[in-house]
């Protein structure tokens, strides 16, 4: 028989179990089955049989909190070498009694990917700039796990910009991974040796399948198109298999070019022999549903405004999200397991914001200054529909609860128009014009003031009364008929004094 056949099978007596780095002796496997697929964290349920001198020993490394544990298959040829195929933390575990001289150990163990998907530990994280890749979000995401030893690798088509605005809003970094690589239509993996991939990271090594020593079917899933194969090997995510008919050398190292990718699988041990059940398919046709973002479906975040423009004379701003994380954290009473970080990127993403209604000139309105806070509405899943709708928690916003105050200006002092109750003052910088067909002032005591000229001018008529006394004061007086006679007319004494009086 080739050789080749017996390529990555292996017996339950050649599975190797290590706790903390410290591989154990003197176990029986009684049941073993490792679950992996796309966009899931690798799931080992392991069942084995001690004897009672071990059973404290191992009580006591298990019993810890995040223990290690790791499984390793080596062949019969020993310099082939043995090979990790899960590497993980026990989640749970059971000892239970097995009759009178021995226990068995239940253990559930996961991934180290379990580490970026925490339930506790939400993540708030706002990505503007549009020139950020998914490779740069990926790193910032690499860069805050407390674990360094735990790194997600991506693939080539994660090095494109994003192009547009992305909110990880109440997610977990895993979560909102998985909703990311949708975008690029691919998922997560965790592959062998516990390797977290973005996107399928294509190896060049091709594990064959021959149809007679493997049962498979066909299986159609909405749009994509599997093999379902039963195989003798172990074969985990991520792997690229070639199913042929028949099985020789050559296409033993064929191309490849056939080659599908595992995307679910289940290893498990059967009759004392390592097996596979997976799910495999043509990558380059593999189709997965875009994901949206239904945590921030109807949020609303406090931003702070930094740039005010219009832009093709649609009203705009550029603001920053971080306080406003920070505050929902803390309003949730999740500040010692969540955090929200600080705007990434150069750039800001502009969001439209809400104003009156005229398309024209008209209206009276106000219009956001540096530094307001603001309120940024998400109103469906997609974050590229966040509008901007009006100042919230405005520090100094409390004058809007005085009924009895108003005030509007434009550039500090350039304009500036303040209504009291009882007093209205309006200062402008340079110039101030009325025009209207009639205009009437009345005030108990009026007074116009030129701080240097005051000039009246009528095109017609200029009429001065009073009802009662009147003076007319200056340093100069000049009365002037120009074109036709002056009168002064009194009902009693008409007075002239001066040193000298001219009548002609």
């Amino acid at each position: 028989m080739d050789m080749g056949i017996n390529e990555n099978m292996y017996e339950g007596r050649n599975v190797n179990v290590i706790l903390n780095n410290k591989k154990i002796e003197n176990y029986l496997i009684r049941e073993f089955e490792l679950t992996e697929g796309i966009n899931e964290h690798q799931k080992l349920k392991l069942k084995i049989e001690v004897e009672n001198e071990r059973k404290s020993e191992l009580e006591e490394i298990i019993g810890k909190e995040e223990t290690e544990i790791g499984i390793e298959v080596s062949g019969e040829d020993a310099s082939v070498g043995e090979k990790e195929i899960f590497k993980g933390i026990i989640d749970y575990f059971e000892v239970l009694e097995y009759g009178s001289e021995g226990y068995l150990i239940f253990i559930e163990a996961f991934s180290y990917s379990i580490l970026f998907d925490r339930k506790m530990e939400k993540r708030y994280r706002v990505f503007q700039d549009k020139n950020f890749t998914y490779a740069n979000i990926i790193d910032e995401i690499n860069s805050t796990c407390s674990n360094k030893d735990i790194q997600i690798k991506y693939f080539k088509g994660a090095e494109v910009p994003i192009g547009k605005l992305i909110v990880q809003y109440n997610e977990t970094d895993w979560e909102f991974l998985v909703r990311m690589a949708s975008h690029l239509k691919t998922g997560l993996l965790v592959t062998e040796q516990g390797i977290i991939t973005f996107g399928v990271i294509e190896t060049g090594n091709v594990k064959n399948e021959n149809k007679y020593y493997s049962d498979y079917s066909i299986v159609r899933d909405y749009k994509n198109l599997y093999y379902k194969v039963y195989s003798n090997k172990v074969v985990s995510l991520g792997d690229s298999v070639s199913i042929n008919r028949d099985y020789t050398s050559e296409e033993k190292n064929g191309s490849g070019d056939d080659a599908l990718t595992v995307l679910k699988t289940k290893i498990y041990l059967k009759n004392n022999l390592m097996k596979s059940e997976f799910l495999a398919t043509d990558i380059k046709n593999y189709n997965i549903l875009k994901k949206y973002n239904e945590e921030i479906k109807g949020c609303s975040i406090e931003a702070k405004v930094e740039k005010v423009f219009s832009e093709e004379e649609i009203a705009k701003m550029e603001v920053v999200f971080n306080e406003g994380l920070n505050k929902i954290i803390e309003q949730k009473g999740e500040v010692e397991f969540s955090r929200a970080y600080s705007d990434y990127g150069i750039k800001r993403w502009p969001l439209s914001y809400q104003t009156f209604y005229s398309q024209t000139n008209t209206g009276f309105f106000c219009t956001p200054e540096i530094n307001d806070t603001v309120e940024v509405y998400f109103p469906n899943e997609d974050e590229s529909f966040a509008r901007v709708s009006w100042a919230v928690n405005n520090k100094g916003n409390g004058r809007f609860s005085d009924y009895e105050k108003r005030n509007f200006h434009i550039n500090g002092s350039d304009f500036n128009l303040t209504v009291n109750k009882n007093k209205m003052e309006l200062n402008m910088e340079n110039s101030y014009t009325r025009t209207s067909k009639t205009s009437s002032e009345t005030a108990e005591n009026f007074v116009n003031k030129g701080l240097k000229n005051m000039v009246v001018v009528s095109d017609d008529y200029v009429g001065i009364e009073s009802i009662g006394e009147m003076a007319i004061y200056g340093d100069n007086i000049n009365v002037i008929g120009k074109a036709k006679d002056i009168r002064i007319e009194a009902s009693g004494e008409i007075r002239m004094k001066g040193q000298k009086i001219h009548n002609n």
